[in-house]
């Protein structure tokens, strides 16, 4: 059929008109509707407004110029090369391309979600797309301006931008771990205390404080100042918490500076050691006290005999080397220390522990083995470590360093104590006796006070002086009746007494002209308490009477005394004997 138009265009193309009665077609300028023509135009030219009998339009595969059509393809498909209506597909016409484009916003803003060449928008298309990315440049370096992940980057996002100063970014805001906030390597120094180690770890920190300084609190080493780290901090005074006078770094607590940080001194415990002896700082010892009875005097140099002070086992100490003084240089005392006097004779006690003695010696009262009278003092033989002496009527006793007592002389009734009655003229020992702190002696009876408290005593027993209860003479110690707590003791012709812990004073034996004190004058064989007595401090027994001294409230010492009285012994204004004590008038020096 189509060959058939064809001709009869052809024929008319020739100026052959169709015959009557021949078919119409396209091409003889006459529109057919039966033949479903839009237009004849006669011609067979595809690109003028009739194509074909029918009218040019876009999609039949004609390119109409006059028409604006820029291509056609004769189809429908808007997504090829020609678009649907008929303008060449081009980025940006709203339509996406298949095979070339990705996108087609048809606009040309390139940073939306599609690019301006119809690629989808993403990071690395070097176009900051607006409201997502905070840059793009295009490239796949992270550590940039701007990183793989389109931001920007900063301190804190995790790479590190040596470009920008960064040493390290642990993409965290904590300022105390190994990179700072600032993205800088963690150093001492830098003002942050790191806090991500432990103690142990190297790079620990316990401070710091940004500065120079090894005199504040916190060191170059980024430590808290403490003492013993080898700086002296600087800013408090003594008593601060903190102060130091030194630091040495050291643990030597014998060198200059104590491990306290205090500078050594004489009197802080420790024994200065860094110096040599002759220097004026070095210690030979330190207690840590100003004692200068002790080991280690309060000059830090070890106590000895010749220093000036007193020690235990030193008699004395004049701290000086002249042998011939008072106090030797052992260190011990020189000369008499004691003295007691008997009826017809004396003796004196060394302070060596040696005892002499002088005076009446028919009955071998001098001790020296003999019986011969002296009017200079002969040593009592085997008497060398005597503490207290006391002489009777006619015989002598010594307190010894070992407690023990001996006696020489006349032994008549016993007054000897050791077990006979035979006087001898060189000391015996006391039967029994031996922890006597001390002795006293009568007429013819002895008494000793032994450590622990209590009273014996030993010889004539006719007025009951021994207090044991009884009136006979012993020749051997016996116990005083009830006495416990005595802390002295005194002897007299016929009588004792003893002091008690208490203050109170208990006498025993003759009473004719008062001298128990007790307000009787009856004679008591066991001990009766002094009426009045209740502060006592030192008690003495003479022939007939007896004394004490006593501190009253006023912390005033007085006198009192009991007795016979006949020559005013009593020192009380009177001559008259008394039952009980009286004060003793005692005038101011």
């Amino acid at each position: 059929m189509k060959r058939l138009l064809v001709g009869l265009v052809l024929l008319n193309s020739c100026g052959l008109a169709p015959m009557p009665g021949e078919p119409r077609y396209c091409g003889d300028k006459k529109i057919q509707t039966s033949l479903e023509e839009e237009c004849d135009d006669g011609n067979d030219i595809d690109t003028d407004s009739c194509t074909h009998c029918r009218v040019a339009r876009c999609g039949d595969g004609h390119v109409q110029a006059g028409r604006g059509e820029a291509c056609d393809d004769g189809n429908r498909n808007d997504l090829d090369g020609c678009r649907n209506t008929c303008a060449v597909a081009i980025c940006g016409d709203g339509v996406v391309r298949a095979g070339e484009e990705q996108c087609d916003d048809g606009n040309r803003v390139d940073t939306d979600v599609c690019l301006n060449n119809c690629q989808q928008a993403r990071c690395g298309d070097g176009v900051v797309r607006v409201g997502v990315e905070g840059c793009d440049d295009g490239n796949n370096i992270d550590d940039d301006r701007c990183n793989n992940n389109c931001a920007t980057t900063t301190c804190g996002d995790g790479i590190i931008q040596a470009s920008a100063g960064e040493v390290c970014d642990d993409g965290n805001t904590e300022d105390a771990d190994a990179c700072t906030n600032a993205c800088q390597a963690a150093t001492c120094g830098d003002g942050i205390a790191r806090m991500d180690l432990t103690e142990d770890d190297d790079g620990y920190e316990t401070c710091d404080d940004a500065n120079l300084s090894n005199a504040d609190a916190c060191t170059n080493g980024c430590q808290l100042a403490v003492c013993g780290d080898g700086y002296v901090r600087a800013g408090l005074e003594a008593g601060d918490e903190g102060y130091e006078a030194c630091d040495d770094g050291n643990t030597e607590e014998t060198d200059a500076c104590l491990n306290a940080c205090l500078l050594a001194s004489c009197g802080d415990g420790f024994a200065r050691r860094d110096l040599q002896p002759e220097h004026p700082d070095y210690e030979y010892c330190d207690d840590g006290n100003d004692n200068n009875t002790d080991q280690c005097l309060a000059n830090c140099r070890v106590a000895s005999c010749g220093d000036g002070f007193l020690q235990a086992g030193e008699a004395c100490d004049d701290g000086n080397q002249v042998d011939a003084d008072a106090c030797t240089n052992g260190c011990q005392l020189r000369g008499v220390a004691e003295i007691s006097a008997g009826f017809l004779h004396s003796c004196a006690r060394f302070h060596s522990g040696a005892v002499k003695c002088w005076g009446y010696n028919y009955y071998a009262q001098l001790g020296d083995g003999t019986r011969t009278n002296r009017t200079t003092s002969v040593r009592v033989r085997g008497i060398t470590a005597a503490t207290k002496i006391a002489a009777g009527a006619d015989y002598s006793c010594a307190l010894l360093e070992s407690g023990a007592v001996q006696c020489w002389g006349r032994n008549s009734v016993g007054q000897l104590g050791d077990g006979t009655r035979r006087m001898s003229g060189t000391p015996v020992s006391v039967s029994g006796i031996t922890a006597a702190t001390e002795i006293a002696a009568g007429r013819d009876h002895s008494c000793a006070l032994l450590e622990s408290g209590v009273v014996q005593c030993w010889g004539g027993n006719y007025e009951g002086q021994l207090g044991d209860g009884t009136s006979r003479d012993r020749i051997t110690p016996v116990s005083v009746s009830g006495i416990r707590a005595a802390t002295k003791i005194a002897a007299g012709n016929g009588h004792s007494c003893a002091l008690l812990e208490s203050g109170a004073v208990q006498c025993w034996g003759g009473n004719r002209s008062g001298q128990l004190g007790d307000g009787t004058l009856m004679d008591s064989n066991t001990p009766v308490s002094v009426s009045g007595i209740r502060a006592a401090i030192k008690i003495a027994a003479g022939y007939g009477h007896s004394c004490a001294r006593l501190q009253d409230d006023d912390d005033l010492f007085l006198v009192k005394c009991w007795g016979y009285n006949a020559y005013g012994q009593l020192g009380d204004g009177t001559s008259r004997d008394r039952i009980t004590p009286v004060s003793v008038i005692l005038m101011d020096e």
